[in-house]
């Protein structure tokens, strides 16, 4: 018992030092410049397990060689992943592009999937 009232004891001292550390504020010249200028989108059927096929779009970096592997997020969405302007034939995705510049400028490539019998996904 004698054991954790010392602990006690050490986390309440320690506390007002913890209070009086600044908390430093998000400041978005933290954010490094973007290594990618811009990207590529190729969409696919990507079989799961089953054999059922979803729809995915992915969005590359685009700048360096050829066969570069980036980390990628995945965004499962429940909706359409895309729609297309009937007027323009201009895709639109649902991911806005600002976003999407924003992650693969920085070396990611963003995957957004459409969940099992949504959209263009089978099942």
């Amino acid at each position: 018992m004698q054991g954790k009232q010392l602990i006690l004891g050490l986390l309440c001292l320690s506390m007002p030092a913890l209070a009086e550390r600044p908390v430093e504020p998000f400041a978005a010249d933290s954010v490094p410049a973007a290594r990618y200028s811009s990207y590529r989108r190729v969409a696919y059927y990507a079989p799961v397990r089953d054999g059922t096929k979803l729809a995915i779009t992915v969005y590359q970096p685009v700048g360096a060689g050829g066969g570069e592997r980036f980390p990628t997020l995945l965004w499962y969405h429940p909706g359409h992943r895309e729609s297309m302007d009937l007027a323009s034939g201009v895709i639109r995705p649902t991911m806005s592009a600002t976003d999407i510049s924003f992650f693969t400028g920085q070396g990611y490539a963003v995957a957004v999937a459409e969940m099992r019998g949504s959209g263009a996904s089978f099942g």
